[in-house]
């Protein structure tokens, strides 16, 4: 496995199988209207109020650009504030997400990330 360089922020060499991986895994999506984008991000303002707030309303309006379907958060304020608000995304926790993937609780996941993998290290992919 040889090591490359590449853009994405960690705290070790990405090797190919990694690159590889982000390929499969993350699609690289582009914001077709900025202005419209930022106009939503104020709107969705009026339910999350703050300025703090203003960059979760931005990852919504992003989110909603892009087409996604799941914005996931533990952010109870941000699923308070706008969950009724969002267009075609559903915003919802990490736990609710897997209850509508019909993933039973206590399930043993299929792989287990080892080190040098930062998901290691946390257990809130747990289920």
């Amino acid at each position: 496995m040889s090591s490359v360089d590449c853009s994405v922020d960690c705290s070790v060499d990405c090797s190919v199988d990694c690159l590889e991986w982000i390929d499969v895994h993350f699609e690289q999506i582009h914001i077709n209207d900025v202005n419209d984008t930022s106009r939503r991000a104020n709107e969705l303002q009026e339910w999350h109020k703050g300025l703090k707030k203003y960059k979760d309303c931005a990852a919504i309006a992003e989110s909603e650009s892009y087409h996604c379907d799941y914005f996931l958060t533990y952010d109870s304020d941000l699923l308070k504030n706008l969950r009724k608000e969002c267009r075609d995304l559903k915003l919802c926790s990490p736990s609710e997400f897997w209850t509508i993937l019909d993933i039973p609780k206590g399930v043993r996941p299929v792989m287990i990330p080892t080190t040098p993998n930062s998901l290691s290290t946390v257990d809130w992919w747990s289920w």
